[in-house]
């Protein structure tokens, strides 16, 4: 097996997503054809078949840039989306670790403009953004969870005004990437959907940037963000 570091880890936490994650793992797999990269795949599905979806795409792509961790046992309460994105960034080997949703709502296109802007800044955390120019929050269903989505990350600012936080249109995004050494040494404890939040403030990053995305209608699967102690 090779033991070479991967420039970029890609964490994606996954639940009951059988029909529709070997589209997106390919189409991620397309993206990053021309990057050293890994992907993370945390399933925590225990009513379906995804796990055997994931290890016969595996055998499919007939190498070890996909790496697939299987929380069979637990409660709900102990397999939230926050544990899922914190196992798969303890696995992870790359200078990057990316952490995004496999349901089709974070474009796989957007990882090479975060890794880019990383790179090209120097920047420590890229968050992906549906609030700057060139972003969308359209895959929010109605006026009023756009409208609670955008009041909870002004109100992360707010509170949390003396940290890199108040940099950032959008603090609360699932989606983004940080240099893996952020938080090596790091005991991260998130509290469900806050986990860009606990990368951001327990790390003490200092230079952050963010990037537009269109944050896209979920394809199908189970939101883990919706799930116990992952309700936003």
């Amino acid at each position: 097996m090779d033991v070479t570091q991967p420039l970029i880890s890609i964490v994606i936490p996954t639940r009951h997503e059988a029909s529709t994650i070997g589209v997106f793992l390919r189409t991620v797999y397309a993206h990053l054809a021309e990057t050293d990269f890994e992907l993370i795949v945390v399933d925590d599905s225990d009513r379906d078949n995804t796990v055997e979806v994931l290890l016969n795409l595996q055998r499919e792509f007939g190498d070890d840039r996909l790496v697939v961790l299987h929380r069979a046992s637990g409660s709900v309460a102990e397999r939230t989306l926050g544990t899922a994105v914190v196992t798969g960034i303890h696995a992870a080997r790359g200078t990057y670790v990316c952490v995004m949703d496999a349901d089709g709502q974070h474009p796989p296109e957007a990882i090479l403009r975060m890794l880019a802007m990383a790179q090209q800044s120097g920047a420590v955390y890229v968050g992906g953004s549906r609030y700057l120019p060139g972003g969308s929050p359209q895959g929010l269903d109605g006026v009023c969870r756009k409208g609670i989505s955008l009041g909870l990350a002004l109100l992360a600012r707010l509170l949390f005004l003396l940290t890199p936080v108040r940099a950032l249109t959008d603090p609360l995004s699932g989606f983004f990437l940080f240099r893996r050494e952020l938080v090596q040494g790091v005991e991260l404890e998130p509290i469900g959907w806050k986990i860009s939040l606990e990368v951001l403030v327990r790390s003490n990053a200092r230079c952050v940037t963010e990037v537009p995305y269109t944050f896209a209608a979920r394809a199908d699967g189970d939101s883990k963000a919706r799930m116990g102690s992952d309700a936003p």
